[in-house]
């Protein structure tokens, strides 16, 4: 079976987090706060940014549970997930 883009970055999430645990844990967690400070932007754009802010706090949102979730959504995978 093919994996898309998003599985491909699912599954080379899960590998990178089996690789290197506490290094994957610190990444993850300053992507997190970098997600925040956009939902923060966000939060106080002024109109004419709205639209951009919008956009790049929702890819970093959907980038950060990737990452946050990656072991879960590759088990939901299947077996083609695993290497």
């Amino acid at each position: 079976m093919d994996v898309n883009s998003e599985g491909e970055m699912i599954l080379t999430a899960a590998n990178l987090s089996r690789a290197a645990p506490t290094e994957w844990d610190a990444f993850v967690k300053a992507l997190e706060r970098r997600t925040r400070e956009a939902g923060d932007r966000l939060i106080g754009s002024e109109k004419d940014f709205l639209e951009v802010n919008q956009g790049r706090a929702q890819g970093y949102a959907f980038i950060y549970r990737t990452c946050k979730d990656c072991r879960e959504l590759q088990a939901e995978m299947g077996s083609y997930g695993r290497k």
